[in-house]
């Protein structure tokens, strides 16, 4: 199987895209990727992956490469991530994730490759203030224009399977966090906004300040409450997607994430207790698009991939997290 898949990655360059490049040239299968390093480093791409600088704004060099490298297999994660950037660039968000999206799949489908997999998000589902677990088959009311860009690029792959025979997953990651397994490859960023990501830089001093946005919400300590999923878990279930793809013609949509729910203030307290650190936290005001709560429900994707998250306790994900910091240290 391993030698008859070509796959491309868009956005492979960045955290999750250059961690599963790693696994999978580890593995021996060809992948190509395919991004505009806005915010991806090259060097995080694995040694033997073919490497293409270009935007999926700019279709006409994506459809090239896919035609060049005879790819019969995409993972799309090129997009724009941030939430709160998300509200003062709306037409951006647009314009990559969503337009983008659409090029994507237009190239596709002029290159004759019926199976992708596509990297949606938790926002999508909204507020839901009430601690409930986060299910496939309910009603999306993203509260952020990133939340809201993901859900019109879900609906772009029900209609190419609908209407082409586009056969897809659309995981929608939870917060995914921590670095791969023996310290291979990690998150990095210029300017880091994701918990984990930030909270880890802090115990290390490369960050003034931690803040907590919110200490009033209707959870146990009064902070927003998120599902964290280990890199590792993210990369198996992308693996088991590969499979399933290749052997069924559906488009599916799939919550990834560990099914547990951990506070902002339980993960500050963990990488102090880790780190064996102590550093300045803020309390600021709420953030616009921050919900209460936002934790999955796990069970379609174990059931439909044979999958289930085996790294992604709170204390190993800060772990890791805390030890790609370390190695990162150690190369300045």
């Amino acid at each position: 199987m391993v030698d008859a898949v070509r796959i491309l990655i868009t956005g492979g360059a960045g955290y999750i895209g250059s961690c599963l490049t790693h696994f999978l040239c580890n593995q021996g299968y060809s992948v190509t990727v395919f991004d505009d390093l806005s915010t991806g480093f090259k060097d995080a791409v694995h040694e033997n992956a073919q490497f293409v600088h270009g935007t999926i704004c700019e279709p006409e060099s994506l459809s090239q490469t896919l035609n060049k490298y005879q790819i019969n297999f995409v993972i799309h994660l090129a997009a724009k991530l941030n939430v709160a950037e998300s509200f003062n660039q709306e037409a951006t968000y647009h314009q990559i994730n969503v337009q983008g999206t659409k090029n994507v799949i237009q190239c596709c489908l002029d290159n004759d490759i019926a199976k992708i997999i596509f990297s949606s998000s938790s926002t999508i589902y909204g507020d839901l203030r009430n601690g409930q677990f986060c299910f496939e088959n309910e009603i999306v009311q993203p509260i952020s224009p990133y939340g809201a860009s993901k859900r019109l690029c879900e609906e772009l792959f029900a209609t190419a399977f609908v209407e082409y025979g586009l056969s897809s997953i659309c995981f929608r990651y939870f917060n995914v966090a921590g670095a791969m397994e023996n310290l291979v490859c990690g998150q990095r960023t210029a300017f880091p906004y994701h918990l984990v990501h930030v909270v880890s830089q802090a115990a290390f001093g490369k960050t003034r300040e931690v803040s907590i946005y919110g200490k009033d919400y209707p959870t146990v300590d009064g902070t927003c409450v998120r599902d964290y999923i280990h890199i590792d878990d993210v990369i198996q279930a992308n693996i088991q997607g590969i499979e399933y793809l290749l052997n069924n013609n559906s488009a599916t949509i799939l919550n990834c994430g560990s099914g547990i729910g951990t506070s902002v203030q339980q993960v500050i307290s963990q990488v102090m207790v880790n780190s064996l650190s102590a550093f300045d936290v803020q309390i600021k005001e709420r953030r616009p698009g921050d919900p209460a709560y936002l934790i999955s429900s796990n069970e379609k994707i174990i059931s439909t991939l044979k999958w289930s998250p085996q790294f992604s306790e709170i204390s190993k994900i800060c772990q890791s997290a805390i030890d790609w910091e370390a190695k990162l240290n150690t190369k300045v």
